[in-house]
């Protein structure tokens, strides 16, 4: 597991002798493309931290695994989120994409939001125009993978080429 704002405070000689003594993968928690809601997630970096620690791992040739969460900017910011996700995406070409769904989480802040009205938690068809839009914006290859217990579609699919299979299946759900 890594993280962007610590892969880019390594050295490009650093991260070639990870490669070079077997690391060949990291796992990062991309979340977002927004700038918007990463600053309020408290990740730490920005889509820039992220394009630039994409580029170092794969200088170094180090595959970048990463994860986003949909409906992570509730309904206020779905289409935001969706687009800039799929931008980031494109920017970054990760060998593969782990989709979640959001849940709210108990003692958090973002818990105390919606208990108090604030986040408005999206319902499944939410999601899944949230997902199409995403989808529809990814122009990058990649694998998109969702079988993640939260989500409400499951499937795996090479990107771009999966891309209008990989449409009409979510609008199936």
């Amino acid at each position: 597991y890594a993280t962007a704002r610590f892969t880019i405070k390594k050295s490009q000689d650093e991260l070639n002798a990870l490669a070079a003594a077997g690391l060949r993968r990291v796992f990062v928690g991309l979340e977002s493309g927004s700038g918007e809601l990463l600053k309020n997630l408290r990740k730490g970096c920005t889509p820039d931290d992220l394009i630039r620690a994409g580029q170092m791992l794969a200088k170094a040739g180090i595959e970048m695994d990463v994860s986003m969460m949909q409906g992570i900017g509730g309904l206020e910011h779905s289409r935001e989120h969706a687009l800039s996700t799929a931008w980031l995406l494109n920017e970054i070409e990760p060998e593969c994409v782990r989709i979640r769904t959001f849940t709210v989480k108990n003692n958090t802040e973002l818990g105390e939001d919606y208990l108090s009205g604030r986040f408005v938690l999206m319902g499944p068809h939410d999601i899944l125009r949230e997902l199409s839009l995403m989808v529809e914006n990814i122009s990058g290859k990649m694998q998109l993978l969702s079988e993640h217990w939260t989500n409400f579609v499951h499937f795996s699919a090479d990107m771009p080429s999966a891309k209008q299979s990989l449409l009409a299946h979510i609008d199936k759900h």
